[in-house]
């Protein structure tokens, strides 16, 4: 299909597109969608089905779920898009992804203040798989994951990608809990996720408070009304008590890997990892950032670093903490212009081999 235009069009129930129990193959190019309410794409098969979107530009649009919801049999392929301003009330905004068998692949795409309950853009679950290469995540925002969230075996994986101003009440990127699927960041950039980054001012605006108009909409305010004022009275701490810790990736009984020289400017809080999470950081190159609080922390979990390096890190504490029986190593580490405390132990186990 070409030159596809769709707006202002409404679903109470079902899909604008829904494929199932086909075995052919269909694409989608060139297509706009604008200010629709409503599931915008629903694809399951019992049969093996690749679905390709190329230049798909989506604004505005909003559901009750993910707007692309993927389910058995599917191969889903995105690519040289951009999705902005989207909206669910539930899980993900863009994509929905659950089964073994459904497979997603984005390349290329630009992912804009889109948001959500649980993944401001992406949720996944049950052995589902999404692949991220080359793509774009900036100002994206959900109450659990602003980018991400993941459970129950869902897997995901990012190649070479940018990862700028997200926010969410937990996990500004990521969120993963009780999945034994690794969660992959590999090359790419992240920076200035987190509310750490935002004035009161700021923060007010985007929420509407003080009689100004929302970032979001009116449906979205109003069927978060209580999370949203609890949260939002959590921001306003947060933004006052310097005790408060933001971290952009939480890992709760979960995996995680970072590796292949992710470059990290910019950015308190990146990862806190707890109850029996396991995490691999190889090769992240950490610069250019302010702390006064550590900037990865794990509890009753496993944590190694490999070829590390910081690069004008300026912090009056520890940038690693460890508690409560953790395991860990650190091999090749390296500190150039910059002053902090390395690592902070209680009742854990850490070897060091530093440079």
């Amino acid at each position: 299909m070409f030159k596809v235009r769709v707006k202002d069009s409404h679903v109470d129930l079902g899909s604008i597109y829904k494929l199932e129990q086909t075995s052919k193959q269909f694409s989608i190019t060139n297509l706009e969608a604008n200010e629709n309410t409503g599931n915008f794409m629903t694809i399951s098969s019992e049969n093996a089905q690749k679905v390709k979107l190329n230049r798909v530009i989506m604004v505005k649009n909003s559901g009750k779920e993910a707007l692309l919801y993927v389910s058995r049999g599917i191969d889903l392929e995105i690519q040289n898009s951009i999705f902005t301003e989207n909206h669910s009330l539930a899980r993900g905004s863009i994509i929905l992804a659950e089964t073994n068998t459904a497979v997603v692949h984005v390349y290329n795409t630009t992912f804009s203040s889109n948001y959500a309950i649980q993944g401001g853009v992406f949720f996944v679950q049950i052995y589902a798989l999404i692949n991220i290469s080359d793509c774009t995540f900036e100002r994206n925002f959900a109450l659990l994951g602003g980018v991400l969230y993941q459970q129950s075996e869902g897997y995901a994986k990012f190649l070479n990608s940018t990862f700028r101003e997200n926010l969410a009440i937990h996990a500004s990127i990521i969120y993963s809990i009780n999945s034994q699927s690794s969660i992959e960041i590999s090359g790419g950039q992240i920076a200035r996720n987190g509310f750490s980054y935002k004035t009161i001012e700021q923060v007010d605006s985007v929420f509407g408070l003080k009689g100004g108009s929302s970032n979001y909409s009116q449906n979205y305010i109003a069927a978060l009304e209580v999370q949203l004022q609890q949260a939002i009275s959590l921001i306003a701490v947060m933004l006052k008590d310097e005790s408060y810790e933001d971290f952009q990736i939480q890992v709760v009984k979960a995996l995680i890997t970072i590796k292949d020289g992710v470059k990290v400017t910019q950015q308190v809080f990146l990862l806190h990892q707890t109850s029996a999470s396991i995490a691999e950081i190889d090769g992240l190159e950490y610069s250019d950032t302010f702390s006064m609080k550590p900037l990865i922390m794990t509890e009753s979990s496993i944590i190694s670093f490999n070829n590390i390096s910081f690069t004008r890190i300026i912090s009056n504490t520890h940038v690693i903490r460890c508690l409560s029986d953790s395991l860990g190593h650190i091999i090749n580490l390296q500190a150039t212009n910059s002053t902090f405390a390395l690592l902070y132990i209680i009742s854990s186990n850490f070897i060091g081999f530093i440079e």
